[in-house]
């Protein structure tokens, strides 16, 4: 059966299918079937429809190379990525170049590394945490927190080498966005 119907806006033709759904027409040639198919027996007693089921479609991993792993914040339960071991690796030697040789002992030893910069000494480190000893009062301890934008897709030494870089060539601008606690 084909019905012809005026729409406010179109003119189209809808015909019933056999499994009860519609098929719209628009004048334009698009096509919409809407409705819910009706599930009818088999018109030969004792045999069922023969319908494909569609195999089970496993995810493909991508090669290891282009693979970043992934840390879930199980608490907002989003996705950040992390960075691979050679992207580590790569930091922690551009980290090491750029270092001293006494700076480069004491991170390679201790794990953190003093920067002399006209205000005072920063020991770059411990994130969230730098210490902080002013020239003119250098008994009097103060902690700052100092973090790139996007760190936490950073490794730990890229971090290093950023705030490095910007205590070397801008420390006004370090201190600037530096937030201050009081010392221990």
């Amino acid at each position: 059966m084909t019905v012809t119907l005026q729409a406010p806006s179109r003119l189209y033709e809808v015909e019933q299918l056999p499994d009860g759904r519609e098929l719209h027409v628009y004048l334009d040639g698009s096509i919409v079937v809407s409705g819910r198919a009706e599930i009818r027996p088999h018109p030969v007693n004792g045999v069922t429809w023969i319908t494909r089921v569609p195999p089970q479609r496993r995810a493909r991993r991508e090669p290891a190379a282009l693979r970043v792993p992934a840390q879930i914040n199980r608490s907002t339960r989003t996705t950040t990525l992390r960075p691979t071991r050679g992207a580590n690796a790569r930091a922690h030697e551009l980290l090491l170049s750029l270092l001293n040789p006494f700076q480069r002992a004491e991170y390679l030893h201790h794990g953190g590394f003093w920067v002399e910069v006209a205000r005072g000494s920063v020991r770059l480190g411990n994130l969230y945490n730098l210490e902080f000893r002013p020239k003119e009062a250098p008994h009097k301890r103060q902690f700052l927190c100092v973090v790139p934008v996007n760190y936490q897709f950073l490794p730990l030494a890229d971090i290093w080498v950023n705030l490095l870089l910007v205590l070397h060539h801008d420390p006004e601008k370090f201190f600037r966005v530096a937030v201050r606690r009081s010392g221990f």
